[in-house]
């Protein structure tokens, strides 16, 4: 089951085409964006989390697949390796269409690997759980823009754009307004956004992260 809204509507076209000429496709569902609940559904039903990104800031949905103890497999983008911890996941380069898939079939081959890989995403959940009872209240909040992703301007796809945006400017709204309801709730603190400088938003191949 593949599971996201199709921004890029060319790609999402691309994608039905390749999926009606395999002979996999009976097997093979594109489900698009889905509501909270048959997400959820999706997630209790699912063996492996598997995201072929080609940039990433700090994908929540890694979070979520940790949470619900699903070993991943994604590629080695942007914050990516810093978000899937070892023995957790399996992490191929971008692009690497082949070694992607063999990552893939490795852990859907293999159960007592993946129920191990299984293990240690419910293991960083636990952490994860334990680190935020722990802490004290929340006094400031730092969001740094990351999506310092350089494409050429003419090789800007709207898929490429979009992303970007995600990762910049729709990243800061929903940490500006997660971090001012956990600042409010307790009458005080911080709230710092960040960003690269005129000069380097500006310069070539930045048309997207300018945004």
């Amino acid at each position: 089951v593949i599971v996201g809204n199709p921004w890029d509507h060319g790609h999402a076209a691309a994608l039905e085409r390749q999926l009606a000429a395999s002979p996999a496709a009976h097997r093979i569902r594109l489900a698009g964006r889905v509501p909270k609940d048959e997400l959820e559904a999706l997630y209790s039903r699912a063996s492996v989390f598997a995201l072929a990104t080609w940039y990433e800031g700090h994908g929540i949905v890694f979070d979520e697949a940790l949470v619900r103890g699903l070993p991943i497999v994604s590629c080695t983008a942007g914050a990516v390796p810093d978000t899937v911890p070892q023995g957790a996941g399996l992490l191929v380069p971008p692009g690497d269409a082949m070694a992607f898939a063999q990552a893939l079939r490795s852990l859907l081959e293999a159960p007592d690997r993946r129920r191990a890989m299984a293990d240690a995403a419910s293991a960083r959940a636990d952490a994860l759980r334990k680190l935020a009872d722990a802490s004290a209240p929340l006094e400031v909040v730092i969001f740094n823009v990351g999506a310092n992703v350089n494409f050429p301007l003419l090789d800007t796809s709207e898929r490429v754009f979009r992303k970007v945006w995600e990762m910049a400017c729709y990243a800061g709204f929903l940490t500006g307004r997660e971090g001012a309801r956990r600042l409010l709730a307790h009458g005080r603190g911080s709230l710092f956004i960040t960003g690269a400088t005129a000069s380097l938003r500006v310069g070539s191949g930045y048309a997207a992260f300018a945004s």
